[in-house]
């Protein structure tokens, strides 16, 4: 496992043979209209008539027709009317749920174009940058774990807890949709305590921390390199209406083989599940030289390191939801995988992780004593 951190300011550019974006001074920063229509709906499910708010923030019907680009300061004012009308502080929290992340979404062309998910973050961070100014996004790799930070604020306060909540739920679907993958993948670090209304959205999104020092979404780090399911489609959601849109049957298989309660479906069941003969499934899978033992053997050592670094379950409870009979049957087949023991694994996992829930944890000496920025939080 890689101890080496890696941080990038993905937003100026500098990976995928990108220059550094410039910051033109612009007197008048523009952003997408379609930011506006969604807010515009959310409204409207709130009965609130968005159409006074919408005069009285300078946004017109026409551009909201059009696709065209509205003023930073017409989109300001409409948040913060949105915010006293409908009187919902959550609304960021939705509004980043429903927030498209494709071609036609706040990060751009990038995302459904890229060859892998690391070059889409580059290419998007571009739009981003254009867009969502005064906000930088950074992307870090440490060990089996990659972040997406984000920095900066908004100089109105009231507003803080929008935009923040907006941009963290829309990033967090990213490496998932992606791929095909659930939203389960990511991680949603915020600043500050956790607010009265995050209860109710709760279900909606990935495993979240609060009093966190930065903003960031976490994910596993081999997500970087891998190249979406379906070029046409990533970034559109649902994993399983993503894998459906391809003919390949190891991407369907992968894209189902998630989030084991008591073990993984056998290789009949799959089938089934598929809409494909037992028989055929089989022959299909060989033929690709992707047996199904092959695939579950992948999928074990995947979430083995997912559970066992973004959870806080035992390792005996691990073993079970991966359909182990034996906790040391899954420790000898973890230790094959990794060349560490589930504890050994977790112990650097920790490492990772500067603001631990249990105090055990906090009290673990470091494998190598080079560690001492961790506690700054990355």
């Amino acid at each position: 496992m890689s101890e080496d951190l890696i941080v990038t300011d993905v937003t100026l550019g500098g990976a995928a043979g990108l220059q550094p974006a410039r910051r033109r001074p612009s007197p008048a920063m523009r952003i997408p209209a379609a930011f506006a229509g969604l807010l515009a709906e959310l409204l409207s499910e709130h009965h609130v008539d968005p159409s006074p708010l919408l005069q009285a923030s300078g946004v017109s019907p026409l551009a909201l027709e059009s696709g065209a680009l509205i003023s930073t300061r017409a989109w300001t004012r409409l948040v913060r009317l949105a915010l006293d009308e409908a009187a919902d502080p959550g609304l960021g929290i939705e509004f980043g749920l429903r927030l498209r992340i494709g071609s036609r979404g706040f990060l751009g062309h990038g995302v459904s174009t890229a060859s892998t998910l690391r070059d889409a973050i580059t290419l998007a961070s571009h739009n981003f940058c254009l867009h969502l100014r005064p906000y930088t996004l950074v992307l870090g790799e440490l060990g089996d774990t990659a972040f997406l930070r984000i920095e900066g604020a908004s100089p109105i306060e009231c507003l803080r807890p929008f935009f923040r909540d907006g941009l963290l739920c829309a990033l967090s679907a990213l490496p998932g949709s992606f791929i095909g993958e659930r939203n389960h993948l990511s991680q949603v670090w915020f600043q500050g305590a956790e607010p009265l209304y995050f209860d109710r959205y709760r279900h909606r999104l990935p495993p979240a921390r609060f009093l966190s020092a930065t903003n960031q979404v976490r994910f596993p780090r081999y997500l970087l390199d891998c190249a979406p399911i379906d070029p046409l489609v990533a970034g559109s959601g649902s994993a399983l209406a993503d894998a459906a849109c391809t003919r390949d049957v190891v991407a369907r298989v992968r894209a189902q083989l998630r989030s084991p309660q008591n073990g993984y479906p056998e290789a009949g069941k799959m089938a089934l599940s598929l809409g494909i003969g037992a028989k055929t499934f089989s022959a299909e899978l060989e033929a690709l030289g992707t047996p199904y033992r092959g695939l579950l053997e992948e999928a074990r050592q995947r979430d083995a390191r997912e559970l066992l670094s973004l959870t806080s379950l035992s390792p005996a409870a691990v073993a079970e939801r991966l359909g182990y009979a034996r906790v040391d049957t899954f420790s000898r087949d973890f230790k094959r995988w990794t060349g560490e023991t589930p504890h050994e694994f977790r112990r650097v996992a920790a490492l990772l992780d500067p603001n631990p829930d249990d105090s055990k944890r906090k009290r673990r000496p470091p494998l190598k004593p080079n560690f001492s920025w961790i506690d700054e939080e990355c």
